[in-house]
């Protein structure tokens, strides 16, 4: 009986092992740049990241918003000589409307 029950964990053990190997193989790889402030990026201190419908990903920041267009930033800050900017330069969430 101990025969059989260490030769069914070893059976099952390489199953399991089988399994396990056979689904890395079809693991994607995911690539991650780290984007400073020398990259373009309005501060380092990020609060919040979306990314839009049109794929533009939005950096929410202590000194302002970031677009990413996957090559250059566009920065978009408060301007108190404008009263179509930003109210407040620390953004801390971002939401993206139905249009």
């Amino acid at each position: 009986m101990l025969l059989f029950n260490r030769l069914l964990f070893n059976t099952i053990l390489i199953i399991c092992l089988g399994l396990i190997g056979s689904t890395n193989s079809y693991a994607q790889s995911i690539t991650f740049n780290h984007l400073t402030v020398e990259d373009g990026l309005s501060n380092n201190k990020v609060n919040t990241i979306t990314q839009d419908k049109t794929g533009f990903i939005w950096f929410g920041t202590e000194d302002g918003l970031s677009r990413f267009d996957g090559y250059n930033f566009k920065i978009y800050r408060h301007d108190p000589s404008d009263s179509n900017t930003l109210s407040n330069n620390s953004i801390w969430a971002l939401l993206e409307d139905r249009q």
